[in-house]
């Protein structure tokens, strides 16, 4: 059986919270100490999912011993809600593939000084509406675009790009 409690602390060393059980803490301003029930695939070893105090949430007692609950689930609040969004909120994030991340979408948007670490491939147009490239030099099939001839229809050097 579940219960309806409210998240009143976190403790990010320990993995566990501080929880107002509606019906049995009441009274109590601490709370008791709940430790969390963490979906398969998630170890609590490596990796860390973001607590914010005051949630709604179910518990569970372990082994039915009403000093050791487990939260189990947020609640659901009924109305009020965010539609069409999937959220996850944390200081940092990792997404670690033996392979490959796959992201289909329409548009991506980013907003992020972004570093990239390896071959970059682009199998389409760039564009760039903003800014400058501020880069040491580009080589494009052997040629520098930092220092570089423009040479006109008669075979004249235009300019000289350095």
């Amino acid at each position: 059986m579940f219960q309806r409690a409210k998240i009143l602390s976190y403790n990010p060393i320990d993995r566990t919270a501080q929880v107002h059980i509606f019906g049995l803490t009441d009274g109590v301003e601490s709370g008791l100490t709940a430790t969390f029930a963490y979906p398969v695939g998630d170890d609590d070893r490596d990796t860390e999912r973001q607590i914010i105090e005051g949630n709604d949430v179910y518990i569970f007692f372990d082994g039915g011993d009403q000093a050791r609950p487990v939260i189990a689930f947020y609640s659901s609040h009924g109305q009020g809600n965010v539609q069409d969004v999937r959220r996850i909120r944390q200081k940092n994030i990792e997404l670690l593939a033996d392979r490959n991340i796959n992201i289909n979408a329409q548009i991506i948007n980013i907003e992020a000084n972004v570093n990239f670490t390896g071959k970059t491939t682009f199998n389409g147009d760039i564009e760039q509406t903003k800014g400058k490239i501020i880069t040491p030099d580009i080589v494009i099939d052997g040629k520098s675009t930092k220092k570089h001839v423009h040479i006109d229809s008669r075979g004249s050097k235009t300019s000289v790009m350095e």
